[in-house]
């Protein structure tokens, strides 16, 4: 079998394409159903992902921001991300996660509050319990949790 130049070319290209995995992130199905949007969809994913178990460290989750919330009197994890880094992680503009944020806060999915990380005041993102109940009913075929 002879392989053109161009074939070879192309193949390289893909190889070397496949040996950078580290420029890509898959967007669950079931995040869009459930966020209603792509853009929003893409948000949640990446929300849930930080939400996940560090398993190089062996922790309950791979976020370190911890606040103590006076009226309920226990630690809270949240996730602290400028608008604008988003577009490392996920390629939304800071303009794309403003109305993604505003998408799944609507639909009660997410909560937002203004905190302080390194002395300038970001945005924590923190997953609602509306949103693990969601995901729960999807998971085990109860969609009505979808219409809210």
């Amino acid at each position: 079998m002879d392989i053109s130049f161009y074939d070879s070319y192309k193949w390289s290209f893909f190889n070397l394409t496949r040996e950078n995995d580290k420029n890509v992130f898959a967007v669950n199905k079931l995040y869009v159903e459930i966020a209603g949007d792509l853009t929003a969809g893409i948000l949640l994913g990446q929300i849930v992902f930080w939400n996940l178990p560090d398993e190089k460290r062996l922790k309950p989750t791979k976020l370190r921001v911890i606040k103590y919330d006076h009226r309920t009197k226990r630690k809270e994890y949240w996730l602290a991300k400028k608008k604008v880094d988003w577009w490392d992680e996920i390629r939304l503009t800071a303009r794309q996660v403003a109305w993604a944020e505003r998408k799944l806060i609507s639909k009660g999915i997410i909560r937002t509050k203004i905190y302080r990380f390194d002395n300038i005041p970001t945005t924590h993102y923190q997953l609602t319990e509306y949103f693990f109940d969601t995901y729960l009913g999807i998971c085990t075929g109860n969609k009505n949790f979808l219409y809210k």
